[in-house]
């Protein structure tokens, strides 16, 4: 098995186009699917202006990084997982349209081409969605046909800690469907949203393509398809060691990119958990933390980066790393993902205990804001959260009261 980085230029098609054995797995410290309409408008429109410019290049749509595992047959996607979950989402909705062009089609000797251009899209498109052979598939759509070949699912699996767990199988249930009103049907429906905020970006998405491949002409529909699986590309770069997988994701993504310094934490504690052998445990601690951080994000009053921030200042307190070597108060900060990654790596070599400190202080947020007084506080001046917080380590939850910090609120206030 080669053990070095394997780099490649691959087409869409080439690259979502595995073996039977294989398949693509979304690590559990990876960010839930968060692609918007938004996102998905803007990559339509840059297809659309692709074909239309007649350029004869090929189109690039980046750099996948793959950490491969279990003899190579679990793709573990360390970057590029929401353009591949989007890319999927598209091809299917592209797929039910080219269905519905191919039956309604004349068959005369003047649509010929269009049909046969048609047929080969759906070939094309249900052997990478479905890793199906070429020759169990009609070139007709078969509904009965159609549903078995549907049947195989195994393209992506996600283990995401950061994904709701019953709205993981959206992607699954959209692909297995025979039409848009099945996928409709059969998706997760958030309670209390109305029109289309009651459902997952799964199926938000989806729904987006599915309605701007309904207004293309059949021939418009046909060179579409024809361009995302042949002539768009990205880079697959793939490795056999998880740490340098992670290393080339942070390197890459250390440039102003749009990525939470949790996602990038996330990856290196994942990293050092799994090394150690503790990935069981810190997958835990790690979920605990974000259905804390998750229900103080929405009282207003943190979110995981926040009590990322407040456990830098913390440690750099107790290391005395604000104190200059000639006495004075070093008033520059860090940023988050500077202070762990560069600074203070050997920080990141404890996951487990790292995780149970930022656990702990969310937990003791979660109880502060309960106490009538915190809740004058931090409705009136939220620059004292960084203060509360550093007061906050000095007790464990079994001992912090509100009379307890009653002296440093009222000092705040």
């Amino acid at each position: 098995m080669p053990k070095n980085i394997e780099p490649r230029l691959r087409t869409i098609g080439a690259y979502l186009e595995l073996e039977e054995d294989v398949s693509f797995v979304i690590p559990e410290y990876q960010r839930a699917y968060s692609w918007t309409v938004d996102n998905c408008d803007k990559l339509w429109q840059d297809i659309l202006d692709y074909i239309d410019s007649d350029s004869k290049d090929r189109y690039f749509f980046g750099t996948v990084i793959i950490s491969c595992e279990d003899h190579d047959t679990k793709m573990c996607l360390i970057d590029g997982q929401q353009r591949t979950t989007t890319f999927l989402l598209l091809l299917k909705a592209l797929l039910l349209r080219v269905n519905t062009a191919i039956k309604n089609t004349r068959n005369d000797e003047e649509s010929e081409s269009l049909c046969r251009g048609l047929r080969e899209c759906r070939r094309t498109i249900m052997k990478v969605l479905y890793k199906a052979e070429s020759e169990d598939i009609p070139d007709n759509p078969n509904r009965d046909i159609d549903a078995e070949i549907c049947g195989n699912d195994n393209l992506l699996i996600s283990l995401s800690i950061n994904e709701d767990d019953e709205f993981k199988s959206d992607l699954s249930t959209i692909l297995k469907a025979a039409d848009f009103s099945e996928a409709e049907t059969r998706v997760h429906q958030i309670k209390y949203r109305q029109r289309d905020n009651r459902y997952t970006n799964f199926f938000r998405n989806f729904k987006y393509f599915y309605e701007m491949a309904g207004t293309l002409s059949d021939t418009r529909l046909k060179n579409v398809a024809k361009a995302i699986t042949g002539r768009c590309e990205v880079i697959e770069v793939k490795s056999w060691q998880v740490e340098q997988a992670i290393s080339m994701f942070n390197s890459l993504n250390s440039d102003g990119m749009p990525l939470q310094d949790a996602d990038i934490i996330a990856a290196q504690l994942y990293a050092k958990a799994s090394h150690a052998g503790v990935s069981d445990q810190f997958n835990e601690l790690w979920k605990e933390l974000l259905n804390l951080t998750g229900e103080l994000d929405k009282r207003g009053i943190a979110t995981i980066d926040s009590i990322l921030l407040q456990q830098m200042y913390y440690e750099r307190a107790v290391r005395k790393e604000i104190i200059r070597e000639t006495g004075s108060v070093d008033v520059t900060t860090p940023g988050v993902r500077r202070y762990f990654k560069d600074i203070n790596p050997g920080l990141l070599d404890q996951p487990i205990e790292l995780c149970e400190k930022m656990v702990g202080l969310a937990k003791k947020w979660i109880m502060l804001t309960d106490y009538p007084l915190a809740q004058v506080l931090l409705r009136f001046n939220k620059n004292a959260k960084l203060f509360v917080a550093s007061y906050l380590y000095r007790f464990d939850e079994e001992s912090l009261s509100e009379e307890k910090v009653r002296t440093i609120l009222e000092c705040m206030l």
